[in-house]
């Protein structure tokens, strides 16, 4: 009897070291695009949950004609009449008639994060979160893009390689 317990517990031991042995999948990448272009995977492109919302360096609006300009600490994004105001070290950000948000800005990588949800709303655009060849792709939009649908089958083979 205290042979085979001996030998159960023996064989969880020897199955758990080798489980920590095997390495995890790893957790895919969510890329981004604009309109019909996969951008580069790099710091200045790759998007960051936060909060519960979608970020992204705010070049990636650049990209769909929002200006940009910074100031004292302040990020000013404009397009079609509209503005935002960020201050990452502030925590806040406003538009041009001084209404208040609460997805403010965040200073990562050496750059300025926006909220994917609130810009495109602002300025115009629209977001799409796609699955493409096993990966996640953010794709930010201004209407002349393709369809998602056409987007994903025209880019699968560049997404997986």
């Amino acid at each position: 009897m205290k042979k085979s317990i001996r030998r159960i517990l023996s064989g969880l031991l020897c199955a758990g070291v080798l489980a920590l042995g095997i390495p995890a999948p790893s957790r895919a990448l969510t890329l981004t695009a604009v309109n019909d272009s996969i951008l580069p995977l790099s710091d200045s492109t790759m998007p960051a949950r936060l909060g519960g919302e979608i970020y992204v360096p705010y070049s990636v609006f650049s990209q769909l004609g929002v200006s940009a300009s910074s100031s004292d600490g302040v990020l000013d994004l404009s397009a079609n009449g509209e503005t935002l105001s960020f201050s990452p070290a502030e925590g806040y950000v406003y538009d041009q008639n001084l209404n208040s948000y609460s997805t403010p800005a965040y200073s990562m990588n050496g750059t300025t994060y926006v909220p994917v949800k609130l810009c495109c709303g602002k300025f115009g655009l629209s977001y799409s979160t796609l699955a493409v060849a096993g990966e996640t792709v953010l794709r930010v939009t201004d209407g002349s893009a393709s369809s998602d649908s056409a987007f994903a089958a025209a880019k699968s083979g560049t997404i997986e390689n």
